[in-house]
């Protein structure tokens, strides 16, 4: 028979008794006592001392509605023990294992409480998280409408309202702003509004719902103008822009004495971070658009200033105070459009150039489908006025037309200038040879087709001239 001092009896929820059993299991294990199971309801564990196994343990029983803990000699059933220290030291264990579970439960829940909070609109803190939902209902419809969702091709974003300076510039200068909604694939869009919500989450309560939005569009158009500048060949797509005009925006705050100081430096910290973080690994990137990063940063920096002279303002006079956004702001968008307006616009010139090149050849090359039908005076007439053609298209694709380009465009010019150099021959050959008739002149006529095949990549598809 046991003895009232060997054993414990404790009253648990009977829903709770199955998590008592693991946490009982976990504590001998923790404790490096051997744990073994006659049953679902009995567990016996065996208290080691100084890692020597004497036999003696505890015996634990599950009842419908609590436990019962005994000191028993799991070799001889003897329930004689009265040392309940290992009992003690058992409870002990699971109540550490029970808390540090509750507090683990605690802080899961907390941080989804935590992220929930950063992501839902309240009346102080609203444009950040709208503008997070924009950014992925419009990736969300690209996708629906066939856009590949790790990588979109330039045609697609492009289509959508990518900034590239042909069409930007060329009558379409929304596309500013629309650019800085969309994104290349899942990681882009991912990458920037964790950015977004990062410094959103701190910059949005301190300046103010309307200023955040205002300074995120403008920032977003600032970053894409100077893109126009320094990267003229891209389809320029993503919110990086807007954001590192966000943190521009804060960096501006910390060196203002508007945030307490102990703040300033950590803040300082972790803001410099991020933008040097990001400004190096743009620069070893060929495919990131550092230009736009550098405007953004820029021009949300220097609206920021702004805002920061309209609360020094508010301070002195006790009251709100807009008049240095407002003038200041209406200044930096007047520069933001000269600077729209002054960008250069080679791609876009030479882009009209090619446009007027396309049109020109395809109407002076359709002469030969009717040839053997026209005249000799007709013939001669059609050569004439395609020699004159094919001298305003050498004129188009001139260097000094098409100065500045991009290396691509440069390789494409340089061929189209070639190309219609040699037509301007042949067709002068054939002019020659329409007078001569001579076989001479239509061998130099032939040649002549040759090199042009040639240059174009094409075999035995050469003109024929009747």
């Amino acid at each position: 028979m046991s003895n009232p001092n060997n054993y414990r009896q404790i009253s648990i929820p009977a829903d709770d008794i199955e998590q008592f059993k693991v946490f009982c299991i976990q504590a001998a294990q923790e404790l490096g006592w051997k744990a073994t199971s006659e049953n679902d309801n009995s567990i016996n564990i065996e208290v080691s001392d100084g890692g020597v196994y004497t036999g003696n343990g505890i015996k634990i029983d599950f009842e419908e509605n609590g436990v019962i803990i005994t000191l028993i000699n799991l070799n001889t059933n003897d329930l004689s023990l009265t040392d309940t220290a290992s009992i003690s030291t058992l409870l002990q264990t699971v109540d550490s294992l029970k808390h540090q579970h509750s507090q683990n439960t605690i802080e899961n829940e907390s941080g989804f409480k935590s992220f929930l909070r950063i992501i839902t609109p309240t009346k102080e803190y609203l444009f950040t998280p709208l503008i997070m939902f924009a950014n992925i209902i419009v990736f969300i419809l690209m996708v629906a409408s066939g856009a590949n969702f790790f990588e979109p091709t330039t045609e697609v974003v492009l289509s959508w309202g990518g900034s590239f300076s042909v069409n930007t510039l060329g009558g379409e200068p929304w596309r500013l702003l629309t650019a800085c909604f969309l994104h290349y694939g899942i990681l882009h869009l991912l990458l920037n509004l964790y950015a977004l919500l990062y410094v959103g989450v701190f910059l949005e309560p301190l300046i103010g719902k309307w200023r955040f939005l205002i300074l995120y569009l403008i920032a977003g158009i600032g970053g894409n103008v100077a893109s126009l500048y320094f990267n003229t060949f891209a389809v320029g797509a993503g919110a990086s822009g807007a954001v590192f005009g966000l943190y521009g925006a804060f960096l501006a705050l910390l060196t203002t004495k508007l945030i307490e100081k102990e703040e300033r430096k950590a803040f300082l910290t972790s803001m410099l971070l991020f933008v040097g973080y990001n400004l190096f690994y743009g620069f070893t990137k060929s495919n990131i658009d550092n230009s736009a990063h550098i405007g953004g940063l820029i021009t949300g920096g220097l609206f920021c200033y702004l805002f920061c002279i309209d609360f020094t303002l508010a301070k002195q006079n006790n009251r709100p105070s807009y008049l240095a956004s407002t003038i200041g702001g209406l200044a930096l968008v007047a520069a933001l459009y000269t600077g729209f307006s002054f960008a250069p616009k080679t791609v876009l010139n030479y882009e009209n150039h090619r446009t007027e090149f396309v049109e020109i050849e395809q109407k002076t090359l359709s002469v030969f489908e009717k040839w053997s039908t026209l005249s000799l005076a007709s013939q001669q007439q059609q050569i004439d006025e395609g020699i004159k053609n094919w001298e305003r298209c050498t004129n188009l694709m001139s260097l000094e037309n098409n100065e500045n380009l991009p290396e691509q465009l440069e390789t494409y010019r340089s061929f189209l200038f070639e190309y219609s150099l040699l037509r301007k021959k042949q067709y002068e050959a054939i002019k020659k040879w329409l007078v001569t008739g001579s076989a001479e002149d239509e061998h130099i006529v032939g040649q002549l087709a040759e090199e042009i095949n040639t240059l174009l990549g094409v075999e035995n598809d050469t003109e024929t001239v009747e």
